[in-house]
C-alpha cells in the first residue's frame, strides 16, 4: 500500500507538472461503482482544478468552487496525468478530460481498494468523521508531540500503524525506522527510552524525506504520477529483506509477526530489552 512518501510524491509531482491545465473539466468518466463513496462527480464538469494537497494518505484534488475530491489510493491506486486520447484499460476508474486540453487526471486501481469521494465544501472535508479522526502528520509533527504520542502502552509497531495516532505510516516505513532506531517492533511505546525516541523521531524524518526525494518505494503497482517506479526500494535496510544479512552488523534479518501484522528486524540489532 503507497505510504506517506509515495502520496507526498504523487502530491508534488501533480501539482508541478508542466502540462497541468487550468481550464475547466470538460468530461468525468466514471467505471466501476465499487470504490465511489458519494453520487455526484460527474457534477464537476465546468469547475476548474484549484490546488492538490494531502492529508495523511488521502490526496485531496481541490476545486475553485471549494469541492473537493478525495482519493485513496488502496492497495494498488494509481493517480497521473495521461493523454485524454489514450485507450482505457479496464482497471481505470476515473478520469478527469480538461476543455481544449488533451491532458487528462486519471485514476487506476487494479485490486479496488482505492476508494473515491467528492466533498461539496471544505467544511465538509475537515468535518468528516474519515479525514477528522487521522493523527497528526508524520512529516510535520513535532519532536515534542512525538514524545507525547508515545506514551501509549501499545507495541511501537502498532502503534505507528495506526493512523488516528499518527498519520502517514504503513509496513514499509515502520520497519525501516525502527531498524534505524534500533527499536523492536514489539517493544511498548512508553517504555522506550528518551534517546531512543529522539532517535526514532530523526530517523523517521530522513527516512520519509530521503523516500520522497527517490520518488517513493515501487515494491508492487506504485508509480509516480508521470507513470515512472520510485527507487527508495533499492535502499531499503530491512523491509522485505528476509534471509539477506544486515547492512550494519551481518545477521540475518528476520521476519516475524507483530500485532497482527509482518514485520522484518535485524534480531542483533533490535534486541527486545526484557
Amino acid at each position: 500500500m503507497p505510504e506517506l512518501p509515495e502520496v507526498e510524491t504523487i502530491v508534488r509531482g501533480l501539482n508541478r507538472h508542466k502540462s497541468r491545465p487550468a481550464r475547466p473539466v470538460s468530461r468525468v468518466i466514471v467505471r466501476g461503482g465499487k470504490i465511489f463513496k458519494s453520487p455526484g462527480i460527474t457534477k464537476l464538469v465546468g469547475k476548474k482544478l484549484d490546488k492538490i494537497s494531502r492529508r495523511g494518505k488521502n490526496i485531496l484534488i481541490w476545486f475553485e468552487t471549494g469541492q473537493c475530491l478525495a482519493i485513496h489510493l488502496g492497495m494498488t491506486g494509481q493517480l497521473c496525468w495521461t493523454n485524454s486520447e489514450q485507450k482505457p484499460d479496464r482497471h481505470r476508474h476515473l478520469r478527469l478530460e480538461f476543455k481544449r486540453t488533451k491532458q487528462a487526471l486519471q485514476f487506476r486501481d487494479v485490486r479496488k481498494f482505492g476508494q473515491v469521494k467528492l466533498y461539496r465544501s471544505k467544511r465538509e472535508v475537515w468535518s468528516d468523521e474519515r479525514i477528522k479522526k487521522l493523527g497528526p502528520d508524520a512529516l510535520q509533527v513535532s519532536l515534542a508531540d512525538f514524545r507525547a504520542l508515545l506514551r501509549h502502552r501499545r507495541m511501537i509497531k502498532a502503534l505507528l500503524l495506526d493512523q488516528t495516532v499518527i498519520a502517514g505510516f504503513g509496513n514499509i516505513y515502520t520497519d525501516e525506522s525502527l531498524f534505524a532506531a534500533k527499536i523492536h517492533p514489539s517493544e511498548k511505546a512508553n517504555e522506550i527510552n528518551p534517546a531512543k525516541v529522539k532517535k526514532l523521531y530523526a530517523s523517521m524524518r530522513r527516512i520519509f524525506e530521503e523516500a520522497i526525494a527517490a520518488g517513493g518505494s515501487s515494491v508492487r503497482d506504485y508509480r509516480q504520477s508521470d507513470g515512472r517506479e520510485g527507487s527508495f526500494q533499492t535502499k531499503h535496510k530491512v523491509y522485505r529483506r528476509t534471509g539477506l544479512k544486515c547492512q550494519r552488523c551481518g545477521t540475518k534479518i528476520k521476519r516475524l509477526i507483530v500485532a497482527g501484522r509482518s514485520s522484518h528486524i535485524c534480531p542483533a540489532c533490535q534486541r527486545l530489552d526484557n
